[in-house]
């Protein structure tokens, strides 16, 4: 599969900054009140991306939502420790 896209490289410096920076981007940005940019090139940007990239990219969000599961398991029993804490505390106060 072949992607092209047209890049804007451009120098930006907002009111609120001291230096201007470099970027590079999808769209053709715009000078306003808060803003000065000045574009310095475009490009025509061609990449030839493997067929397979959707099966690969599957695969990767399969990994990064396990990976997010086991954050939320571990964030829950972490929450689940702390109530049962409170909880024995409570009953320790009962039982004096």
């Amino acid at each position: 599969m072949n992607i092209s896209k047209k890049l804007y490289i451009q120098l930006v410096k907002y009111e609120w900054e001291k230096k201007p920076f470099i970027t590079v981007t999808q769209y053709e940005g715009k000078s306003d009140d808060n803003q000065i940019v000045m574009t310095i090139d475009e490009i025509d940007f061609h990449y030839n991306v493997a067929d397979d990239i959707y099966d690969t990219f599957q695969q990767h969000q399969i990994v990064e939502l396990e990976n997010k599961k086991r954050i939320l398991f571990a964030k829950a029993q972490l929450d689940m420790n702390r109530v049962d804490g409170q909880i024995q505390s409570l009953l320790a106060l009962e039982s004096k």
